[in-house]
């Protein structure tokens, strides 16, 4: 007992604190203003019903009551049919309100309040009734009937019995941060010097109460004309009796566009007016105001709302999808436009210097921009990491890292300076440690960039005289002394001769036998001239004499072959007889460089050892010829041993790699320090877009609920949380849901937090369809109302879709709680496709009812202003207790 007495001081004090909230001015803590708050109290409900709760709590602006059991460790036990003889006594008190508000007829004339169960529990308990809850929903209607929430304790030294969200959870029907939300966002719109708040207009002044539409999209006119009270209205019609029309009518009126139409600019009269051509006519009446609206090829002229965007005032299903399940960066993208058009400003900034930025990153070479990736997943890590942090005072008189102003990298432009050593200068001084003037440092970046223009003017034929010297370095590349004896190179050099020489003649020959036999062809099928038989006599041959060549060019061959077949006989190995291609081999003699290959040789060994070139070229025919050694100073003896060559082939393939780099480099005359400083530039601007948009959007997100007791702020995720445990049967199986901006770009997350772990997921993987639609009313029905809308109406089209029957019953009662706290003059126009839909809401919600007649073409015989209104049925519920003062259902109960 004792527990139990601890466990509802607590939550005593939690209540008052939580209601005070609501009600800054509250007086006593059982009984202040409208809101009635008992503790402890034996109660008699309609004069016969007994009941004692712990608390019971009456809300009158909301029309809300709550009874609150608190279940202590001592009477745990049977848990289960505490909680059905608890479900059950708020069934009945539900069923005593729905009576009381029946007429003699038993008639509901009015929807009975909401019930609003809380059971606190012990924490390990939540755990073991699951399944008993579950069975409860599946044989029974009681959750159809009223809300069940658990508050579960946990007994602890260091922690406190409740933790915050689990109070929002279980009292989110007290909507003490969602009002909080509503004051706060009001106020910041109301200061805002971009977007202000809509004043609070009184009831009879309200601009939008009829819409009259004729010739858009159908023959016949239509006209919506709205009840004064209540200010939540339910429209229902089937396919095709012109829902989407009216939806689009009040966008076309607003924002002079359609979003659907976004591609048939300039054909809008086309598209709306129906076959017969006559133009739309709209007209949009108040009390005290009306306005005609001409349709035109472009939309309206003179819309009312000119840059505000449907999602500002219209949710649809393709607005529940961009807020839910289109991405972070599509989400944040709708979220500000739609919602914080202040915020949306400094996005279309941030965008722009984005677009800049990209713009002078596309014209860095490509070696430079591997290093500066254009993904703007990307461009944050850039300008922090790359430019900001290494120019930090760029803008000034001195550069404190010009090594970024190298138009290539270091080390490919030391490379490239072996050849044009004018750069090894600039490069010194670029590339050193210390901080230069600027114009020294531009000075510099233009006589690199003179050079890199010079070099890259002649740049094909250098790559391929480096690539025929790799090759002919490739075949030297072994032991080149101690071959042959002299005797044996004599006559292997002779029989070489005799192959060029039998090689030369077998050529001859058969060019000289195709010549003859060409001619007398010619002679056999064309007439005989003179100048035939001048060639005749001068190339060709008879008959006897063609074949006597033929013979011989035949026998030049075989001897060609046979010399060159001695020749590789005498090169090669044992173990490689038989192979037709030459193998060079350790101690194999090979062809001294011809005076050709000797020129690249050294033209190469000019660019590999500056500042004194060797001529690698003679010493390679030195050392095959005369079997002489030679020193290259880092690379050893040439032809002493296999694989001399190696380091030569090294740096003649860094070069070809240096000057492939510089082929990325721009033919055009390109001083990169005057690009790198428009990057840096552009940089600092980008930063500064993304700290405004930060500072601005997160202080809509913060996620702390507040610094000290005395401030009552409120975060938009908190709102969101308690409209999302109003909306959702079972929530206290939640988590909670939170949205944060990424640290990179305006990218909204939405994330599902452990409130334990603190670990996140994706909640548009957590959730399924009707929980994201859940997810994207409540934060419409949040951000909404704090613009500037001059209908003040929201329209909600079809939300429901994808919800069962208890989900819809849940949203009806939260809605109908939302609109009695929303601000003033502001209409909800809710569009339903199911009858069975709009039946539970209006069981549920204070609301006028519109049902939508077929379309059908225009009958002369019909007066068409009585056949195109719709109307609200006065006879409905909504006409009947639209002025009812809740203020009397504090009688519904006697203290015993």
């Amino acid at each position: 007992m004792i527990m139990s007495n601890t466990i509802a001081a607590t939550l005593c004090d939690q209540i008052h604190a939580k209601l005070k909230e609501s009600d800054p001015d509250g007086l006593d803590r059982i009984e202040f203003g409208k809101t009635c708050f008992l503790r402890n109290k034996k109660l008699k409900i309609a004069k016969h019903f007994e009941i004692q709760p712990d608390f019971l709590i009456y809300i009158s602006e909301l029309n809300n009551y709550g009874l609150v059991w608190v279940v202590s460790e001592k009477n745990g036990k049977n848990l289960d049919e505490r909680l059905k003889e608890y479900l059950s006594q708020a069934v009945y008190v539900r069923h005593l309100l729905t009576d009381r508000n029946k007429n003699n007829d038993s008639k509901l004339i009015c929807p009975p309040p909401p019930v609003h169960v809380v059971v606190v529990l012990p924490r390990e308990s939540l755990s073991g009734i699951a399944e008993f809850l579950r069975s409860l929903v599946n044989e029974s209607e009681f959750f159809h009937t009223i809300d069940l929430h658990l508050l579960p304790w946990k007994k602890s030294e260091t922690e406190k019995l409740f933790t915050e969200y689990d109070l929002e959870k279980a009292f989110c029907w007290l909507l003490s941060a969602t009002r909080r939300w509503y004051r706060r966002l009001l106020e910041e719109r109301k200061s805002s010097s971009v977007a202000s708040a809509p004043s609070s207009s009184p009831s009879d002044d309200r601009f939008f109460l009829r819409l009259e539409i004729k010739n858009y999209r159908a023959m016949c006119g239509r006209i919506l004309e709205l009840s004064d009270k209540p200010e939540l209205h339910l429209l229902h019609g089937p396919n095709g009796s012109g829902k989407t029309s009216l939806a689009e009518v009040i966008e076309l009126c607003l924002t002079g566009r359609l979003e659907r139409l976004h591609s048939e600019k300039g054909r809008y009269l086309d598209v709306l007016r129906h076959s017969q051509g006559n133009e739309p006519i709209i007209k949009i009446m108040g009390k005290n105001k009306s306005t005609d609206f001409t349709v035109t090829n472009n939309g309206i002229v003179e819309p009312l709302w000119k840059g505000s965007i449907a999602a500002s005032f219209l949710l649809n299903q393709e607005v529940m999808h961009k807020l839910s399940m289109s991405g972070a960066e599509q989400r944040a993208k709708l979220f500000l436009e739609a919602f914080f058009p202040q915020e949306k400003t400094l996005l279309d900034e941030h965008r722009n210097h984005l677009r800049y930025m990209k713009e002078t990153l596309s014209t860095l070479p490509a070696s430079l921009r591997g290093e500066f990736p254009l993904d703007a997943t990307n461009l944050e890590k850039l300008v922090q990491q790359h430019i900001l942090k290494s120019f930090p005072r760029f803008g000034e008189n001195i550069i404190d890292n010009p090594a970024l102003c190298l138009p290539l990298p270091a080390d490919t432009i030391e490379i490239l300076a072996k050849i044009d050593r004018a750069m090894q200068k600039p490069l010194a001084e670029l590339n050193g440690n210390k901080s230069l003037p600027r114009e020294e440092v531009q000075a510099h970046c233009k006589n690199l960039d003179d050079a890199l223009q010079s070099l890259r003017n002649d740049n094909d034929n250098k790559i391929d005289g480096l690539n025929n010297a790799k090759t002919l370095l490739t075949r030297y590349d072994s032991k080149l002394l101690g071959g042959l004896g002299k005797e044996d190179s004599r006559i292997y050099a002779q029989r070489l001769n005799e192959w060029l020489e039998y090689s030369i003649l077998s050529r001859w020959g058969e060019q000289r036998l195709k010549m003859a036999q060409g001619l007398a062809k010619a002679q056999r099928w064309q007439p005989v001239s003179d100048d035939l038989l001048i060639a005749k006599e001068i190339f060709s041959l008879d008959g006897a004499k063609t074949d006597q060549l033929a013979q011989t060019v035949a026998i030049w061959q075989t001897k060609r072959d046979q010399i060159r077949k001695s020749l590789v006989e005498t090169v090669e190995q044992p173990e490689t007889q038989g192979k037709t291609d030459t193998i060079i081999q350790e101690k194999q003699p090979i062809l001294p460089p011809t005076g050709k290959e000797i020129n690249i040789l050294n033209r190469v060994a000019e660019w590999i050892f500056p500042p004194h070139p060797l001529p690698l070229g003679e010493f390679i025919r030195g050392t095959i010829q005369d079997d002489q050694v030679h020193s290259l100073e880092g690379i050893g003896l040439v032809g002493e041993k296999n694989g001399w060559a190696q380091e030569l082939l090294r740096r003649i393939e860094e070069l070809i790699n240096a000057y492939q780099t510089l082929n990325n480099f721009p033919s055009q005359k390109y001083n990169l320090f005057d690009v790198m400083a428009r990057l840096y530039e552009d940089s600092a601007e980008l930063q500064k877009a993304e700290e405004k948009i930060k500072e601005s959007f997160l202080s809509h997100l913060i996620t702390r609920y507040r610094e000290t007791e005395k401030d009552t702020g409120v975060s938009l995720n908190q709102a969101l949380n308690e409209l999302l445990a109003l909306f959702t049967p079972g929530r206290w199986a939640y988590d909670p849901l939170i949205l944060s901006l990424k640290e990179e770009l305006a990218t909204l997350q939405m994330e599902t937090e452990n409130p334990e772990t603190k670990e996140r997921h994706d909640a548009e993987f957590r959730l399924n369809t009707a929980e994201l639609n859940q997810y994207a009313v409540a934060l419409f029905l949040l951000l909404a109302p704090s613009l500037d809308n001059p209908l003040r109406l929201l329209v909600l089209d079809d939300p429901i879709q994808n919800m069962d029957e208890l989900s819809t019953v849940a949203l009806a009662r939260g809605i109908g709680n939302i609109k009695r706290i929303m601000p003033d003059g502001w209409n909800l126009l809710m569009m339903f496709h199911g009858e069975d839909d709009m039946q539970r809401f209006t069981f549920e919600v204070e609301a006028a009812q519109y049902r939508l007649p077929w379309l059908r073409p225009k009958d002369e015989n019909n007066d068409e202003s009585k056949t195109g209104i719709i109307k609200s049925d006065n006879k409905s519920m909504a006409g009947n207790c639209s002025g009812k003062d809740h203020t009397q259902e504090e009688t519904l109960w006697e203290i015993i």
